[in-house]
């Protein structure tokens, strides 16, 4: 009788042990396919960021035309 428990508890055991390798491995396919996620997602953070760069360098652009275009705006301008 101690035998048969002792071989239960064996293959509980193994059942067990597989369960949690397989776990693991589940676990570690994620953590790539995470870490690729990030990796992408870093790629998208330095091309926007060097987007929003031209797009404020040329904000400015616009911004000082338009300050010349209204200091250079004569008075009788206004009235029309």
């Amino acid at each position: 009788m101690q035998r048969t428990l002792l071989v239960d508890q064996l293959d509980a055991t193994t059942r067990d042990k597989k369960l949690v390798d397989d776990a693991l491995a589940q676990a570690k396919e994620q953590e790539e396919g995470v870490k690729a996620e990030l990796a992408a997602a870093k790629e998208d953070v330095a091309k926007f960021t060097g987007q929003r760069g031209a797009v404020a360098t040329y904000h400015q652009a616009v911004e000082k035309e338009l300050g010349t275009v209204k200091a250079e705006k004569r008075p009788t301008d206004r009235n029309q």
